[in-house]
């Protein structure tokens, strides 16, 4: 969709961003008030880059260090003595960054207690059906949620969990379908349109590749639909 120089001039734009955080996390600024919003922002261009290499056709090999880190400051965002956090049920892109995070974690095969301190750490955020049902595949004491935050956007993924192995092909594949249109909520939606603010990363659903690989779904019906990371699925595979 954009150029390989877009996605040189972007990662390098967040790398920048990210050593900012760290270098003032390292420091212990004594004026900074909010640390939790120091680790959210670290955390979302970890996250971005992490999208933006993945486009660039970086072996996911190669970003999984990114993807372990992110993570753990994500949790640290969330449980730090100082936040305030919104709430999934309050903001659709909150739901999509837990959603997205854990997808990241489960592809890379996150130890379990990763899991735990993930889902923990969600949990703070609000209760959601999708997400219990995911994290029931790693946590099989995982109590599941009767329902879902953003039922519009996530009803027919929610769906996979409860039909047969022979269905689930087809419910990916009209998931994909719709995929796009139903994240207009997000703050990256079309931002493909106006490359110059470096808000583009790729569009990639990533919680149909981590759903695809503990569902063990056969993917030949959709690994070729656009905003399906089938690179992803495979590492996992392979893993």
């Amino acid at each position: 969709m954009l150029t390989d120089d877009y996605f040189k001039t972007s990662i390098t734009y967040y790398e920048d961003k990210v050593q900012q955080k760290k270098t003032l996390i390292e420091n212990g600024a004594e004026e900074v008030k909010r640390w939790d919003l120091v680790y959210a922002f670290l955390f979302d261009a970890q996250l971005h880059n992490a999208f933006n290499k993945y486009s660039a056709g970086v072996p996911v090999s190669e970003i999984e260090p990114l993807i372990k880190d992110l993570a753990k400051n994500f949790i640290t965002s969330i449980k730090h003595p100082t936040a305030k956090n919104s709430i999934m049920k309050d903001s659709f892109f909150v739901y999509w960054e837990c959603l997205s995070i854990l997808s990241l974690s489960i592809i890379i095969k996150s130890p379990r207690d990763i899991i735990q301190e993930l889902a923990s750490a969600i949990d703070l955020l609000g209760k959601d059906m999708l997400i219990d049902k995911i994290l029931s595949y790693i946590l099989p004491e995982r109590k599941i949620h009767n329902k879902l935050v953003w039922p519009k956007e996530y009803e027919k993924l929610n769906s996979v969990f409860d039909t047969g192995s022979e269905t689930r092909s087809e419910i990916m594949k009209e998931y994909l379908k719709g995929w796009y249109k139903s994240m207009r909520k997000c703050s990256w939606y079309g931002s493909h349109k106006d490359p110059d603010t470096l808000a583009f990363f790729g569009y990639w659903s990533l919680e149909t590749a981590a759903i695809t690989f503990l569902l063990k779904i056969d993917d030949s019906l959709f690994r070729d639909m656009l905003y399906y990371p089938k690179d992803f699925v495979e590492f996992a595979r392979q893993k």
